[in-house]
């Protein structure tokens, strides 16, 4: 309940929803305020806009507070908000050639992910794991065009392709 002011006008309660888009961080906030006929957007402390939507794109990575300013002219309100920002998934790996087998020891080396899906390049067996270490054998001797999807609990994604040599096994052992 909004109760009115000295002067008979109902003070101004500012709030507001907010939309973040977890793969680009973009964020819309709507102002749902209440009487009030200027409304004011400050993020990080910086007037970044006026009027009913606010669009940011991009922001830094990290801690950021979102206030609002709700006025009728008279007296106003502030409703503030923390954003968290998250950092998107950077996909990385390393690999190590057997040199008895076909076979490449595969280690995720992605920051920010939980989720991996290796292709390996080969036509047996394209996609053969989806955790962050993965051992694959080559069928031939070859280069393979190995390729790794790290995502984040949003399924943000990153893909990274790197070019891995498959010599012929060789055994001594046998």
């Amino acid at each position: 309940v909004n109760a009115p002011a000295s002067n008979g006008t109902l003070v101004p309660k500012g709030k507001f929803g907010i939309d973040i888009e977890p793969c680009t961080n973009t964020f819309l906030s709507t102002s749902n305020s209440l009487n009030a006929s200027s409304l004011k957007w400050i993020f990080d402390g910086a007037l970044v806009g006026t009027g009913t939507n606010l669009q940011i794109l991009n922001p830094s990575i990290g801690a950021h507070l979102l206030a609002l300013v709700a006025s009728n002219g008279t007296c106003y309100d502030t409703f503030y908000q923390h954003i968290q920002i998250q950092e998107p998934p950077t996909a990385g790996f390393n690999f190590e050639v057997s040199t008895c087998s076909n076979t490449v020891l595969f280690v995720s080396s992605s920051k920010n992910a939980t989720n991996f899906i290796w292709n390996f390049g080969d036509v047996g067996n394209p996609v053969a794991s989806y955790s962050s270490q993965a051992a694959h054998s080559f069928s031939a001797a070859g280069t393979y065009q190995v390729t790794l999807i790290a995502l984040n609990l949003h399924g943000c994604s990153d893909t990274i392709t790197l070019p891995v040599t498959v010599n012929q096994g060789n055994n001594p052992n046998i």
